[in-house]
């Protein structure tokens, strides 16, 4: 049986055989992490029906592919730290620098070397066994009212109630940006447990709390997005994948990185129950999920997902909740919920044959112009484009041996006028798309740069296997180049990416000329761009 194991920052399969003791279990976590014989560990399994991590005391009760979470003891936790992270201290608020505190009772620490795994950005702290709400944090006026046992819940104590809110949430907030719904119980909990004349007058007594907190935490997280942003901004190692992968796109209009609100009838409850419902269909064999049920969440889980991007949420976090997401009919939904669109793939194949195919006669131009003056300078450029043409004409004479070959041949010449664009207007193809042998590893194909890219394992013109590689992960397997295409800008949509200035003009044109999306709001536009536009009307 596998599970996948967590503990800290560090996540690893784990590979146990049935039946499943305490003793194995522990064995076999202690040699994957690198543990010492004499930690003592303590596992927590997760809970679909809770919708949280529980106490393990059964063995039995785990199935194949479960989540479990390692509590390691004091000493211990201080010890262990993911293989690119060295274990520190955390430093206090007093000591962190300036422009890394996003509130006065939460840091952040710097962001990760280049080496290291690009999420999550921020290094928080398990959970507490039980959670207590620091006094000390409190401001002067809010103690006063709570020693006096004022009622915090009467609508005359509103602003009152709201620094409450805001000292219990700061203070969550340090474990974690999303309280589940028994953490979220806790802070009620600890709430009634410290003042007692603050019990709901209805209902359960944390049932007013409850729905305060959850309130909070939203209106908190959206607070966060600003301090975020002016973080990466402040950021020194620029060449860091997570400061390179957070770049916002600036040549996006502002209204697509839209916020939507919830739809009527859905809150942070209803959401758990959503994406405890996806990940159950996910599990499920290909072909026999129920795609209009995960059509249904994805479009009823839209806006949190826009909420978690305008927050500084990260790629790994939006695949683990929302794993549909990662699909292609996942990505196109998302992108036309986005741009109000419909009809994109057909759009795009058409357009796509219609241009890159001029594009191709432009490219054969330019390689006879390039014979012709037969300078040192252009050889490599000469290269390129001579073998792009050649293994085009490769795959179009094996096509022959079809009974009707001519669209395959005119699919080829779109991906060889595709495959052009980066060459035409003087960029580098590597930040757009890489071939790979067919013998590469996925660490190998996810190796390239930490913006979208298509990485296909074989000859471009040939393989039927492409990958969507999104900051060094594989998001998407893909068995067309033209859908790989669409589905890569796509993604600098769904996730607000910025373009990687190598391919700026390449997938500018894509933008403009096959996706038609408008590219006005740029101002000035490069001339290199504008001729090429202009040359393949």
């Amino acid at each position: 049986m596998k599970f996948l194991v967590i503990i800290g920052d560090s996540t690893k399969p784990v590979i146990c055989e049935d039946p499943i003791t305490f003793q194995e279990l522990a064995m076999v976590t202690r040699q994957r992490f690198s543990l010492k014989n004499t930690d003592e560990v303590k596992f927590k399994y997760w809970d679909e029906e809770w919708e949280a991590f529980v106490d393990l005391e059964d063995c039995s009760l785990l199935q194949d592919r479960s989540k479990l979470q390692v509590i390691l003891s004091q000493d211990t936790a201080q010890q262990t730290a993911p293989p690119h992270v060295a274990a520190e201290p955390r430093p206090s608020a007093s000591e962190a620098p300036a422009e890394l505190l996003l509130s006065k009772h939460t840091y952040v620490p710097p962001l990760l070397t280049p080496e290291s795994t690009p999420v999550p950005l921020t290094s928080k702290p398990d959970w507490p066994d039980i959670f207590s709400i620091s006094v000390a944090c409190l401001p002067n006026q809010l103690k006063v009212a709570l020693e006096q046992k004022v009622d915090l819940g009467k609508p005359n104590q509103r602003s009152l109630r709201g620094l409450f809110l805001s000292a219990v949430v700061d203070q969550a907030l340090m474990y974690t940006n999303y309280p589940d719904k028994l953490q979220r119980l806790q802070m009620a909990k600890a709430i009634i447990r410290q003042w007692p004349h603050l019990k709901s007058k209805w209902g359960a007594p944390t049932d007013g709390w409850m729905a305060c907190i959850i309130d909070k935490l939203k209106n908190r997280r959206r607070g966060m997005h600003l301090c975020n942003t002016l973080r990466r901004k402040t950021a020194s190692d620029t060449s860091s994948p997570a400061a390179q992968g957070a770049k916002r796109r600036k040549e996006m209009p502002s209204h697509l990185n839209l916020e939507p609100n919830v739809l009527a009838g859905e809150d942070e409850t209803s959401r758990e129950r959503m994406v405890a419902e996806m990940r159950k269909e996910m599990r499920k064999v290909e072909g026999q999920r129920d795609e209009n049920k995960l059509k249904s969440l994805l479009e009823r889980t839209f806006a949190f997902r826009r909420e978690i991007l305008n927050t500084g949420g990260t790629l790994i976090q939006i695949m683990e909740e929302y794993p549909a997401l990662f699909t292609q009919e996942g990505f196109i939904q998302e992108y036309e919920e986005l741009t109000n669109s419909s009809s994109t793939m057909r759009e795009f194949y058409r357009n796509t044959f219609q241009k890159c195919t001029r594009i191709l006669e432009l490219g054969r131009a330019k390689l006879e112009k390039l014979y012709r003056t037969n300078t040192q300078s252009n050889a490599l450029k000469k290269e390129k484009l001579a073998k792009i043409i050649n293994n085009m004409n490769t795959a179009i004479e094996e096509e022959r041996t079809f009974e009707d070959p001519s669209k395959k041949v005119a699919y080829h010449q779109a991906v060889a006028g595709a495959m052009m664009l980066p060459l035409l207007l003087g960029e580098e193809s590597l930040s757009f798309v890489q071939e790979y042998p067919e013998s590469a590893s996925l660490e190998d194909v996810t190796s390239g740069p930490v913006t979208p890219y298509v990485a296909a394992v074989g000859p471009v013109q040939t393989t039927s296997l492409f990958y969507l590689i999104i900051v060094n992960k594989k998001v998407l397997s893909v068995y067309e180049f033209i859908d790989a295409i669409a589905l890569s800008i796509m993604s600098f949509y769904i996730f607000w990416l910025q373009y990687p200035k190598t391919s700026y003009c390449t997938y500018k044109y894509i933008q403009m000329e096959i996706l038609k999306r408008p590219g006005v709001e740029d101002g000035h536009l490069p001339t290199k761009l504008l001729t090429l536009m202009k040359n393949s009307q």
